[in-house]
C-alpha cells in the first residue's frame, strides 16, 4: 500500500508544477490587456469605415427606396427661396448632383446649387437633400454668370442622354448645368460598369443633344 501512496504524492507534485508553469507563460499584464483593447478598438474603426464605404457605393435603385427624390427644378424651387431671402438679386450660376448619383430618370437625394448676387458680389451654395433645405454656405464669388431664362429639367436632360445609353444603363450618374459657350448646358456623365467613363451635352434651353468640345 505504502509504494502505491508515493506514486500518488509524486503525480500530485507533478500535476501543480504543470499548472504552475503554464500561469507563467499567460500574461495578464496591462501592457498586453491594452494592445488588446487597440487592435479592438481599430477593428471598430475598420468596420464603421467599411459601413460607410459600402452606403456611399450602393446602388442608386436602392437610395430610392428609402428616401425622397426631386429632379434639379424641385431643388430649385426649394433653394430658390432660402437665395432671394439671402440677397435679392440672387440668381442661378450653377447646380449638380451632390454627392449622391441621380437615378436615371434624373431625379437625385441630393442637389448643390450656386447662387451669384451681383450687388454683393458674393455666391451662395445651397444644398437640397431628401427634398428639403439641408445647408447653405455664403462665400466668394467663383461664378458671376446667372442663367436668366427659362431651362429644362434634369428628367428631361436624361430622356435625351437615354438616347444615346438606352434605358437604365449599368453605372452611376453626375449631373451638372451651368454655362458652355455661351449657352445653359447639361452636363451628363455616365461611369459604367465596365469600360470609360462617357459624358454627354444636353442643350438646357432646348432639350437636344449638343455638340461635344
Amino acid at each position: 500500500m505504502r509504494p502505491s501512496r508515493n506514486c500518488f504524492i509524486l503525480l500530485v507534485a507533478v500535476l501543480m508544477q504543470l499548472n504552475f508553469a503554464c500561469s507563467k507563460r499567460t500574461d495578464h499584464s496591462p501592457e498586453t490587456g491594452q494592445r488588446s483593447q487597440t487592435s479592438n478598438a481599430e477593428a471598430a474603426t475598420v468596420s464603421d469605415e467599411a459601413r460607410m464605404g459600402e452606403a456611399e457605393e450602393a446602388p442608386a435603385d436602392d437610395d430610392a427606396k428609402t428616401t425622397k427624390l426631386c429632379s434639379a427644378r424641385e431643388a430649385f424651387d426649394i433653394a430658390q427661396k432660402t437665395a432671394v431671402t439671402w440677397s435679392a438679386d440672387a440668381g442661378l450660376a450653377a447646380l449638380s448632383t451632390f454627392p449622391t448619383p441621380p437615378q436615371p430618370d434624373g431625379r437625385a437625394t441630393s442637389w448643390k446649387l450656386e447662387f451669384y448676387s451681383s450687388s454683393l458680389d458674393r455666391e451662395l451654395e445651397v444644398y437640397v437633400r431628401r427634398g428639403e433645405l439641408f445647408q447653405k454656405r455664403e462665400g466668394r464669388a467663383t461664378k458671376k454668370r446667372t442663367i436668366a431664362g427659362a431651362w429644362v429639367d434634369s428628367t428631361v436632360a436624361m430622356e435625351t442622354a437615354a438616347k444615346r445609353f438606352g434605358p437604365n444603363p449599368a453605372g452611376k450618374y453626375w449631373l451638372g448645368l451651368s454655362f458652355r459657350h455661351d449657352t445653359p448646358t447639361w452636363r451628363i456623365r455616365l461611369r459604367p460598369a465596365e469600360g470609360k467613363t462617357v459624358w454627354l451635352y444636353v442643350d438646357a434651353v432646348t432639350g437636344e443633344e449638343a455638340a461635344a468640345p
